[in-house]
């Protein structure tokens, strides 16, 4: 504690002699309390088959001259995605669960989702967990939403219901697939958040 009084005291008395002894030249020291708010998003988890790969002292993968040296994994298959409290939450800050099929302009240098007419938006998976969603209710933030079309799949994407923003739908055939959103463009507008909170009941 004396240390750092004596470090403080020092301090400041070099702060006063780059001041110099002007008499208009008043010090100001303030403090700052930042509290900074950590939010968990979400998780996806991945499973990988080693198919051939070599591995040492394997039982079918580390046999000499019969198992593959090299990576020769298989692909990345998506087998979790979860949310804090059922809750996932799209602020466009990256592109990680955009479908390759979307057409709209999603833009992560300004965290907009833009519409023209005849473009959509399609989501992948945004929850899945080896469960049926029974409930679910999309609220999107933007300009002109009355242009948009929304839509929910609590199937993977094979079907989607139409749903009126901020408004819960009910699933009438779920599966364990997991859970899409889509949004079809009548006319240009834009979103910039997307929440869609989900239940199993």
């Amino acid at each position: 504690m004396a240390v750092d009084l004596v470090e403080s005291v020092i301090d400041k008395q070099q702060v006063r002699d780059e001041l110099g002894d002007e008499p208009d030249a008043t010090p100001l020291f303030t403090a700052y309390d930042d509290l900074f708010k950590v939010k968990h998003s979400i998780s996806r988890f991945f499973t990988r088959d080693i198919n051939t790969s070599f591995i040492l002292d394997h039982t079918t993968n580390g046999v000499l001259d019969t198992s593959t040296l090299g990576d020769f994994r298989g692909a990345n298959v998506l087998i979790r995605v979860v949310n804090p409290n059922n809750t996932f939450r799209e602020l466009f800050l990256d592109d990680e669960l955009k479908d390759v099929t979307t057409t709209a302009t999603w833009n992560t240098t300004t965290h907009i989702l833009t519409f023209t007419a005849g473009q959509f938006a399609l989501s992948q998976e945004i929850a899945l967990n080896q469960e049926s969603y029974i409930r679910a209710t999309l609220t999107a933030e933007g300009t002109s939403l009355a242009n948009l079309i929304f839509k929910v799949s609590s199937n993977g994407g094979s079907t989607f219901n139409i749903v009126t923003n901020g408004a819960e739908t009910v699933f009438t055939t779920p599966t364990t697939a997991g859970l899409k959103w889509r949004i079809e463009a009548t006319g240009s507008a834009t979103v910039t958040r997307i929440t869609v909170t989900y239940s199993t009941v």
